[in-house]
């Protein structure tokens, strides 16, 4: 074999190296037109962050926002009226899932996703 052609078989070999570790990376989510699926372990570990993250959140702070969203005619303006409803679906997604770690389940078991007052 000349030298383009080996460049060339080594060249198709890193393509498809790089396509398959990279599949690795994003096969666990993805979306189309309308809808998003997650993994259940991605879906677990983003809820407990927002968990952990929610109570962070100063409370004047999302007072001052959906302030914010009611001057600009946002329906609702309340953040509990456009998240709660969507988190508590996806944590009762989450507790169908059968692949969690002890830990996890533990960890989700504690979440509580009220905004702090």
């Amino acid at each position: 074999m000349n030298f383009e052609c080996k460049l060339f078989a080594l060249s198709l070999t890193v393509l498809f190296s790089f396509a398959l570790v990279s599949s690795g990376f994003i096969g666990s989510a993805f979306g189309s037109h309308n809808k998003v699926k997650a993994g259940c372990k991605d879906l677990a570990l983003t809820l407990i962050t927002w968990d952990q993250l929610l109570a962070l959140a100063p409370a004047d702070d999302i007072a001052e926002n959906e302030h914010e969203l009611n001057e600009k005619g946002v329906e609702p303006d309340l953040y509990k009226d456009i998240i709660n409803r969507h988190l508590d679906d996806l944590l009762d997604d989450v507790h169908e899932c059968n692949n969690l770690d002890d830990d996890i389940e533990e960890m989700l078991d504690d979440i509580d996703l009220d905004l702090p007052s």
